[in-house]
């Protein structure tokens, strides 16, 4: 019917209202618009929202009714402030100079009324360029705001006001001449992009940067140092280890006996010595963590030992026991180290950590929550051995890992060990065969966790059942020869269980 709602119409409307919930709650929604709670939730879900309530919501936080509606213009009605008007002023002059310069017959040029026209030209084009330089001095200032909202929304994993203030800022960026925030905004989508899961458009954005910056430059600079770090940074958490490696060494060679560069030059190399531990390279890698954390201060010493705990632990220079005590590691470390409880199978040591993380009210879920459902199911399965416990662990984990068969890869491990824990051989067994497929199936650009290879191949060797023999007890075999060989002494435990107790 004409004039009439579409169901468009409605899930648009319960977007927005879904974003206004998102910024304050909706308990404090349910106050403001003299509303039972329930029903704010009723109109989440699909219920038609009354008249009534919609005008109480625009009253209450000064919506922007229009937006509200439809979707059009800024959220809230204090948003058009007179910086803004200011700005829409200086657009419309701006237009109307480009459009007169546009409209000047150019071609006439040859003729006798050249040189008026060409005084007439200069004039406009004087008035463009103060126009813009206006806009520009003005649209910096409301650009770094929308970025830093940004930012906020996307650490926040707030997705409703996280696209709002993106779409914002994609549209200023056309009045903005400013290459710094251009550079941050292409940064900050990449971030964006990446938290709520499109890895490959986070890669993406990110090279871009990455070689638009470097490509009108002769020399490095300290923003070039961030821009190879923050582009490896994409890389390793997208499991692109090998291209990542390529990126921190090469930024180490561009800062090689550069002066004023030794502490981005440490951070290329702790950050190569993180992804060298990833292919075997445990040695060398002790050697760049120990050279590059004295150029660290202790706030980025403390945030970088993840890397060095990891190495320390599985090069047995420092027992598991020691990194899980009571005052050390640092902060950024403990999930390391609950990883590492959980690989070596030390039920103890991964119930402190969990409480470290779950305890005092603290919420340490974000990022980990899978790996820390994972956590809490080893525990359990150590206290009571239950086949329901790795049942509900494999229903509660949804996503995760972006990489679909590293995803498959190791949530079929894991399930492999709590299995294998439990005492249930078939199940475990089925589940290693599974880690095996999954594993054959990742894509070459990619590498799976050294944790999560570890534990598979360790899992191979303890079912030790004669469908396992063959090809894949080979493999596991091998593998465990070459890391032990290369320097990671503590998998001898994993190999040789009874020999490592002694």
């Amino acid at each position: 019917m004409a004039g009439g709602t579409t169901p468009d119409d409605g899930q648009g409307l319960r977007e927005r209202l879904q974003f206004i919930v998102n910024e304050r709650n909706q308990a404090d929604v349910a106050r403001a618009t003299n509303t039972v709670p329930n029903n704010v939730g009723r109109y989440l879900r699909g219920t038609k929202m009354p008249a009534e309530f919609l005008c109480a919501l625009i009253r209450a936080y000064g919506v922007n009714p229009v937006w509200l509606m439809t979707g059009e213009g800024t959220p809230y009605l204090s948003d058009v402030t007179s910086t803004t008007e200011d700005t829409a002023a200086n657009v419309l002059d701006l237009v109307r100079a480009m459009d007169a310069v546009a409209s000047m017959k150019l071609g006439a040029l040859t003729g006798k009324n050249h040189l008026k026209i060409m005084r007439e030209l200069n004039d406009l084009l004087v008035v463009f360029e103060r126009h813009r330089g206006a806009l520009n001095a003005q649209t910096s200032d409301i650009m770094r705001q929308v970025l830093k909202d940004l930012n906020d929304a996307i650490t926040r994993k707030k997705r409703g006001p996280a696209d709002q203030a993106l779409k914002a800022a994609q549209q200023l960026a056309k009045l903005c001449n400013d290459d710094a925030l251009e550079a941050e905004l292409v940064r900050t989508e990449a971030l964006y992009e990446f938290v709520f899961g499109n890895e490959e458009r986070a890669i993406e954005l990110q090279r871009r940067a990455f070689f638009r910056f470097f490509s009108d430059r002769s020399a490095l600079d300290e923003r070039g140092c961030y821009e190879i770090l923050s582009f490896a940074a994409v890389l390793i958490r997208s499991y692109r280890m090998r291209e990542a490696r390529r990126v921190l060494l090469a930024g180490a060679d561009l800062t090689a006996d550069v002066s004023g560069f030794e502490t981005m030059r440490a951070r290329f190399a702790a950050g190569a010595g993180f992804v060298g531990v990833e292919f075997g390279d445990i040695r060398a890698s002790l050697a760049n963590f120990y050279a590059a954390f004295g150029h660290f201060s202790p706030a980025e010493r403390d945030n970088f030992s993840r890397f060095l705990v990891r190495a320390l632990v599985l090069s047995a220079s420092v027992p598991l026991d020691a990194c899980a005590a009571e005052h050390w590691p640092p902060k950024a470390s403990e999930a390391e180290v609950l990883r590492l409880a959980c690989l070596f199978e030390r039920a103890d040591v991964a119930s402190d950590m969990l409480e470290r993380f779950t305890g005092k009210g603290a919420d340490a879920r974000g990022e980990q929550q899978v790996e820390l459902l994972y956590a809490e199911a080893f525990v359990k399965v150590s206290k009571r051995a239950s086949s329901k416990i790795v049942s509900e662990f494999r229903e509660a984990v949804t996503e995760g890992i972006r990489q679909p068969e590293i995803q498959a890869f190791w949530l079929e491990t894991a399930s492999t060990q709590l299995y294998r824990l439990c005492g249930d051989a078939k199940n475990a067994k089925r589940c290693a065969l599974s880690a095996a497929a999954a594993f054959a199936r990742i894509p070459e650009d990619f590498t799976a966790p050294l944790t999560s290879r570890i534990l598979h191949y360790s899992n191979v060797l303890k079912l030790g059942e004669a469908s396992l023999e063959g090809a894949l007890a080979g493999r596991a075999r091998a593998f465990f020869d070459e890391y032990v060989r290369a320097g990671y002494f503590a998998l001898q435990a994993l190999v040789e269980p009874d020999t490592a107790k002694k």
